[in-house]
């Protein structure tokens, strides 16, 4: 089983067409009742055609051990998702967000989805 590391980069199961598509592992943080949150940062995805990357997406260990295929490399600095993570930790606290249990190909369908609606 992997163990998930800041500035990791992962090739994973992505969507179709969608290969050159990496999870970068930017934070993890252990929590009793989710055993532990991996946020990530994934590049190389069509975001409703627009986008090429999703800056913050927490996500179980579990889950994303199920999703990453290979560790590709590792990475001095990590990308800008800070301000996701600090926005997404806040309402956590409050009970009002979660963590992700699905695949990384379909956490990326779910936020290209909600993009959509919300345009």
């Amino acid at each position: 089983m992997p163990r998930f590391e800041p500035g990791q980069v992962w090739t994973y199961r992505t969507r179709p067409d969608e290969e050159v598509s990496r999870v970068i592992v930017c934070r993890v943080d252990s929590h009793e009742t989710d055993n532990a949150i991996i946020h990530i940062f994934v590049e190389g995805v069509a975001i409703a055609g627009a986008h090429t990357a999703i800056s913050h997406a927490p996500i179980c260990q579990k889950a994303l051990r199920e999703s990453v295929l290979s560790l590709e490399s590792m990475r001095e600095s990590l990308p800008g998702y800070e301000e996701g993570y600090k926005t997404w930790k806040t309402s956590y606290d409050e009970g009002d967000a979660g963590v992700f249990t699905i695949s990384v190909a379909e956490c990326v369908e779910g936020i290209e989805e909600a993009w959509v609606k919300g345009r």
